[in-house]
């Protein structure tokens, strides 16, 4: 065992948690990635700040979870002089691939924000069997020009809600649709346009009253919408907030160890 390592009092159950992950449990196909934050004070030097989450002191993971809430995978981060040497396309890809690798050519899909949202990302994973579609920040490598182009065109403010174009570059889709403002999501599996609508109120630009209104939504945002929500949203949060994590310790590996068993509490039955 790796001396230096910060998790060696407890590195044999965490990689035990982790591989029985899927032994007794058979994810469905949606899979969406996100960062979560276990609150903690620990003296440690990978507690983690992050002033834009709920919970902005504590242990910073990586995590995989189903549309259930179950768990699937997590990783925590431990700085970067302590994990392996990083690849030429940067860290939010190599968790990605890393987290992503039990399910290739499976037929299963994965959400996840902007923050690891890109072009290269998408086209690696199109090759492994895994449809992937995310937010997307159009600074990005790799994104065309057109798409900034069409995301500022979008972003005037006379420019009607619901309003929306893609732009189809090989295997991928880059969609910019004008809600509130203008949303641009990148997906290699779904196509730019769709039949559902959504309800939104809002000033009739022709009228100038409100009234409610149904919105061409399109399909990888619709399909983002309902899924990105494993992980950061709602339900494993709640999963997790039924069992007492927080407790006062002088030992962050406790509160680790706890956090494990609740984060995916069959997994050890």
């Amino acid at each position: 065992m790796n001396a230096s390592d910060p998790l060696k009092k407890v590195r044999p159950l965490y990689n035990l948690i982790k591989t029985k992950a899927l032994e007794h449990y058979q994810p469905l196909c949606e899979l969406s990635v996100d960062e979560r934050m276990v609150k903690s004070k620990a003296r440690t030097h990978f507690r983690q700040y992050l002033p834009k989450k709920l919970i902005k002191w504590g242990f910073k993971y990586w995590v995989v979870a189903d549309p259930t809430g179950y768990t699937l995978d997590f990783d925590l981060y431990c700085g970067r002089r302590c994990i392996s040497p990083i690849s030429e396309n940067g860290l939010t890809y190599d968790v990605i691939m890393d987290l992503t690798e039990s399910f290739q050519f499976q037929g299963y899909f994965v959400f996840f924000d902007n923050f690891y949202t890109s072009p290269t990302l998408l086209h690696f994973l199109k090759e492994r069997g895994i449809g992937a579609t995310g937010t997307l920040t159009t600074n990005r490598r790799g994104v065309p020009e057109s798409v900034v182009q069409l995301k500022n065109a979008l972003n005037r403010s006379d420019v009607p809600r619901g309003t929306g174009y893609y732009i189809r570059d090989t295997d991928d889709v880059y969609v910019c649709w004008r809600d509130k403002k203008c949303v641009t999501v990148l997906s290699n599996v779904y196509p730019g346009h769709s039949d559902v609508s959504v309800s939104r109120r809002g000033r009739n630009h022709q009228s100038g009253e409100y009234e409610t209104m149904d919105l061409p939504l399109p399909s990888p945002i619709e399909h983002y919408n309902r899924f990105m929500g494993g992980v950061d949203m709602v339900l494993s949060d709640q999963l997790i907030s039924y069992h007492r994590i927080l407790r006062q310790t002088k030992k962050y590996w406790k509160t680790l160890l706890i956090y494990w068993k609740s984060a995916s509490p069959m997994q050890l039955y």
